[in-house]
């Protein structure tokens, strides 16, 4: 993608930094949405914005590839709120093990997609315009599952809690080393996540050996 749409290394750093922002930032838009729409509605939006994110990415402006990442990080901002609240609202007794289902389906997906996307896009011989875009199918069908379960059915709304203020979390030692600990692991994690491959290929290994590698990392 850096070669063909002719990005610098800081442009290409940014591309890949975007939808850890969307998380970040855009993540407080979750519970926003659902006190207005409801969580089923709210989390059909959220598929929504990441369908629309995937196929405007490979739009053929530049900019387009900003773009349609960075409204499928909002999705996922979204969505990343919302589906645990999903998962504890719907299970009950059994939030333990469906929500270490959920994260695990999250993970291995994303890793089952870091180890396919060279070998995908090699075959389909189309450029990474088409190995991109192949990924907004399974969050169509995700969309359209979730739009027929809905029908007929009344919003349950969100699990609410008393809210707390950002002064009183200010002078909360724990808030502060949750944050902390969340921080320094989410930055290994993310630096680890975009530069790999890179990494990789400076060592002469290939981009789908490097792919792969990454998968594996991942899944571990």
């Amino acid at each position: 993608i850096r070669a063909d749409a002719g990005l610098s290394a800081a442009e290409a750093g940014l591309l890949v930094t975007l939808p850890v922002l969307c998380f970040g930032l855009l993540a407080p838009l979750g519970s926003a949405l659902t006190r207005r729409v409801g969580l089923n509605r709210a989390i059909a939006v959220a598929l929504t914005l990441l369908v629309a994110g995937l196929l405007l990415r490979v739009a053929h402006p530049a900019g387009a590839l900003f773009a349609g990442t960075a409204i499928a990080g909002a999705g996922i901002a979204v969505g990343n709120v919302l589906i645990p609240v999903l998962v504890k609202r719907s299970f009950g007794v059994s939030v333990g093990p469906m929500s270490g289902a959920y994260v695990t389906t999250m993970i291995a997906s994303a890793a089952l997609a870091a180890g396919a996307a060279v070998p995908l896009t090699d075959a389909l011989d189309s450029g990474w315009r088409a190995g991109l875009g192949v990924w907004a199918a399974p969050a169509a069908i995700a969309l359209a599952v979730w739009l027929l379960q809905l029908r007929g059915r009344a919003d349950g709304g969100a699990v609410t809690a008393a809210p707390v203020g950002a002064r009183a979390l200010a002078r909360d030692p724990l808030a502060w080393q949750l944050t902390l600990f969340f921080g320094a692991q989410a930055c290994g994690f993310y630096s680890v996540l975009a530069w790999l491959p890179s990494i990789y290929g400076s060592h002469g290994i290939g981009s789908t050996r490097a792919g792969l590698l990454l998968s594996v990392c991942m899944i571990v």
